[in-house]
């Protein structure tokens, strides 16, 4: 279980630097005519799988390397 989430986090850190080299990010507009204007912004969102990623490989390299002492 603990090399799945050692795994997981590696394809977390190849997706968030997908996202890096693909830049996704977007502006988005949405308005009424009497209502409130709401701009959603979306970028450098690639920093969440990265983090996420490593935090998987670093609490999966403790498990590992706790259980063989």
């Amino acid at each position: 279980m603990k090399k799945f989430f050692l795994a997981i986090g590696a394809v977390f850190i190849v997706v968030g630097l997908l996202m890096f080299f693909m830049e996704t990010s977007s502006l988005g507009i949405i308005s009424g005519a009497d209502g409130p204007t709401v701009i959603f912004a979306s970028g450098e969102l690639w920093i969440f799988p990265i983090v996420a990623g490593i935090f998987l490989i670093v609490v999966s390299c403790v498990f590992l390397l706790k259980k063989k002492k």
